[in-house]
């Protein structure tokens, strides 16, 4: 298992190298100005030629993997400063020019281009690489709140190959809890959401939640995250009135507030997951009596 961070950067690695692939073959671009003609570009004025139907494939694919990850890069560093967004966007437009290659560009060669993309998101990881992490190195699982329901005593939680491990509380969760504990028509699980909240408020006693309180020395803490999701500023695809795309912006939330820890999201829920696995996001399945071996999504980033 890899932190953010360092899944952002295989991600960028196999970009960068899928856009070589791309340009290979395209030794020179065409200069649309022409010596004889009267009439000349001052923008940019290189071409590229025409993709074999081998290339258009690659590009579908490569336009779709390079969406997945700048809508993530972005949506973690939406509270940076404007002139580190403004360079970001920037990146964005240059990979995107190179890979769609709708547009004349400045890069005269195969060669430049490939060096402007790497150099474009190699920049774009380094912001990334700048986000503070005030728990760096720690593995954070995120239950939804089903998962919670499911594996209700935190201290019995145990995975294969995870000796150390947070369990990250998010406001969508603790909401739902609060909702269940009331209103749900099955009274098993509104005893248990009331039995889950009562623990929560216990562990509080032990000190701030927001810091992380020991529930199982040198094996298991809880911490929460108090700051609700921003669906406008997180992947754009997630609809704010479904309860799914709340969790998982929520995730993007803890992904954001810790990027140098092991990030991963703890549900059964077979919608979550699909949404998650959608967005190149890391699940695994709640932890069970015994041991649970840890499953990461492949498309994780």
């Amino acid at each position: 298992m890899k932190n953010v961070t360092s899944n952002l950067k295989d991600a960028g690695a196999a970009l960068v190298q899928g856009i070589a692939s791309l340009l290979a073959g395209q030794s020179s671009l065409r200069d649309i100005n022409k010596p004889s003609s009267s009439v000349v570009f001052i923008g940019p004025h290189y071409a590229f030629g025409e993709l074999s139907l081998e290339k258009r494939r690659l590009q579908s694919r490569l336009v779709e993997d390079y969406r997945h990850f700048f809508i993530l890069v972005r949506a973690l560093l939406r509270t940076q400063a404007d002139e580190v967004r403004r360079t970001i966007d920037q990146n964005d437009q240059t990979v995107r020019e190179v890979i769609e290659q709708t547009h004349c560009v400045w890069h005269a060669t195969a060669e430049d281009a490939s060096a402007a993309v790497k150099q474009a998101i190699e920049v774009t990881l380094d912001a990334v690489e700048c986000l503070y992490d005030p728990s760096e190195g720690s593995v954070a699982l995120v239950p939804d709140t089903n998962a919670l329901i499911y594996a209700p005593v935190f201290q019995a939680w145990e995975f294969n190959g995870i000796p150390q491990f947070d369990i990250v509380l998010v406001p969508t969760v603790l909401s739902e809890l609060d909702s269940l504990k009331n209103e749900h028509r099955n009274p098993e699980v509104r005893k248990k959401s009331h039995s889950i909240i009562r623990q929560i408020k216990e562990y509080r006693r032990r000190g701030p939640l927001s810091e992380g309180v020991v529930i199982v020395a040198n094996r298991i803490r809880v911490r929460a995250v108090a700051i609700e999701p921003r669906l406008e500023e997180s992947l754009p695809w997630l609809d704010p009135t479904s309860a799914d795309d709340r969790m998982i912006a929520s995730f993007v939330e803890v992904m954001r507030v810790y990027p140098r820890s092991i990030v991963v999201l703890v549900t059964a829920d077979i919608n979550l997951q699909n949404k998650a696995e959608f967005a190149r996001l890391p699940f695994t399945e709640p932890p069970t009596c015994g041991e649970v071996a840890m499953k990461d999504s492949e498309h994780g980033v």
